[in-house]
């Protein structure tokens, strides 16, 4: 008995191994075959071929054959090549020699020169058109938007009377205008690398294109979490909170008039740092690139000086702003902000070391200034300022103080000017106001629900472009606005304005209208209401 069972262990043993050996011989087989370029048809060396699971894998010869052997159960293969799109192919079933086409993904520059390749994917980012790489190295996007802006202006004038009958009553005609074009923004922006960033900004106005902002960025810190920034080119040189801020946030139409005491653009150096707490940014520029047609016949070029004023500098300038964060949190901020600018007068348009400030009305659909100065002889141009921003859910209130000294080069003393304004908005639909740490500004309202956000917005703003001391008599307004925002979404906005101006006596112009209408120098006030409607993708 003994024997026979160990017969039978025998014989089972062999059964056991002559099918394990069966088996390794069905799933063993030989594949052959060759590789070439899809579109030329030329063998391809080098290409790595393996099964997929399979760390064993051949390298094509120079005719673009190969020889693998497929263990396993496994039927796909793997064809990969640094100039070529990965290919897999089912060997299953195929008789004879495995033909294999390859799709290069070399790129060629316009020079015929190799370049390497990102593919990008596109998307639509919350209206705003985004094109990105997988790794997120490289990202462009759009940031366009379109102003039509319309006006009705409550003047004081007769028509019933000539021109001249209501200039001795000191009554001047500010013509309404149902729609115009007040901007349309076109801006390509790129972020190239782990850090570095691009940006060309161009406006259109009517026919005429201006050059907005176009600079070079360099971010450091952590891709997508920087703690820092430096710039070169052409953007806004750091100083008040409602210049910096771009016009899409703003609560209420145009900015308040003592804009005009900031540099604004400029081409130039900048950096900034920031955290949660603070932000803090310094400028170093000179002139602002400028169309052709801002010339007057004679003016000098700054964006191409070559001596046409013997002795003339272009404009060279300082531009400082920093704000610390009492309270940074979702739905509530405190902010306290202080700059300084400083910078010479510079050659455009005016190449007798003069400086002019003349602030429009707070509307654009009339181009009449009425608060106008013009000095001639300055040395430098200084100024100094503060701002506050709190908020707290839906209420927001704001409010900026600047200080603006002449120095002269042939007087004693500085010709002073000086503005403030302050601004209050409430979100009747219950939003809180976004805050932006890195820029110090307000951003883009987010509507609770799909039928939009409804906002009312209140300003009073003054400046004082009066200086007895020194001669000097550019006037001084105070402006009362108030108005009606409804967001319909992130990228459609409806504005609604309504505003009163006080001019003072002096407030006739200073000559700039001579030509076409005389200003009455008894201080003329008027009202209007203004509308826009907005879309920014």
């Amino acid at each position: 008995m003994e024997k026979f069972t160990r017969i039978t262990k025998m014989i089972l043993t062999s059964f056991i191994l002559l099918l394990v050996l069966t088996g390794s011989a069905l799933a063993q087989e030989t594949i052959k075959g060759r590789i070439t370029d899809s579109e030329t048809g030329k063998p391809i060396e080098g290409v790595d071929v393996r099964f997929v699971g399979s760390k064993e894998e051949v390298s094509s010869e120079a005719d673009g054959s190969f020889t693998i052997e497929r263990i396993g159960d496994t039927y796909t293969l793997v064809f990969s090549h640094p100039d070529y799109d990965q290919q897999r192919i089912n060997s299953r079933g195929i008789e004879g020699d495995l033909i294999v086409e390859l799709i290069t993904n070399v790129r060629l520059n316009q020079y015929g020169q190799k370049v390497t390749r990102k593919v990008l994917s596109a998307e639509s980012r919350e209206g705003f058109i985004a094109f990105q790489s997988a790794d997120r190295n490289f990202k462009f996007w759009f940031d366009n938007r379109i102003y039509l802006d319309g006006a009705s202006y409550f003047d004081n004038y007769d028509k019933n009377i000539t021109p001249d009958e209501n200039l001795a009553l000191g009554q001047l005609d500010v013509p309404s205008q149902f729609l115009k074009l007040r901007r349309m923004r076109f801006a390509i922006k790129a972020r190239v690398g782990d850090n570095w960033y691009g940006e060309i900004d161009f406006d259109f106005d009517g026919m005429l294109v201006d050059i907005k902002d176009v600079y070079i960025r360099r971010f450091f810190g952590t891709p997508g979490n920087p703690w820092g920034q430096i710039r070169i080119g052409q953007f806004r040189m750091p100083q008040g909170m409602q210049q910096t801020t771009t016009s899409r946030y703003l609560k209420l139409m145009e900015r308040a008039s003592l804009k005009e005491f900031n540099p604004n653009r400029r081409l130039g150096i900048g950096w900034a740092s920031w955290n949660l707490k603070y932000m803090f940014a310094l400028g170093l520029h000179t002139e602002e690139t400028r169309n052709a047609l801002d010339y007057k016949e004679g003016d000098p070029d700054p964006n191409y000086y070559k001596g046409e004023l013997q002795g003339a500098t272009p404009m060279l300038g300082l531009s400082t702003r920093a704000a610390y964060y009492f309270f940074n949190d979702p739905g509530k901020l405190l902010s306290l902000s202080a700059g300084y600018s400083r910078r010479t007068p510079g050659l455009y348009k005016y190449p007798d070391n003069r400086i002019k400030y003349d602030p429009k009305d707070e509307t654009y659909v009339s181009e009449l200034e009425f608060t106008v100065v013009k000095v001639g002889g300055v040395k430098t141009a200084n100024n100094i300022n503060v701002d506050l921003a709190a908020s707290y859910g839906p209420l927001r209130i704001t409010g900026e103080y600047h200080y603006n000294l002449l120095a002269m080069k042939d007087v004693a003393g500085s010709v002073n000017f000086s503005g403030f304004y302050v601004q209050s908005a409430f979100l009747l639909t219950g939003e809180s106001h976004p805050w932006n740490h890195r820029e110090g500004e307000f951003t883009q309202v987010r509507a609770n629900k799909k039928s939009g956000a409804w906002e009312i917005v209140a300003r009073y703003s003054y400046i004082n472009l009066n200086d007895f001391e020194h001669g000097v008599r550019g006037g001084q307004k105070g402006q009362y606005t108030a108005g009606l925002n409804y967001y319909v979404s992130r990228n459609v906005k409806f504005m609604l304005n309504y505003s009163f101006v006080d001019h003072d006596h002096y407030s006739d112009g200073a000559g700039d209208f001579a030509d076409y209408v005389q200003v009455p120098g008894t201080g003329f006030d008027y009202s209007f209401v203004t509308w826009r409607c907005e879309i920014d993708f």
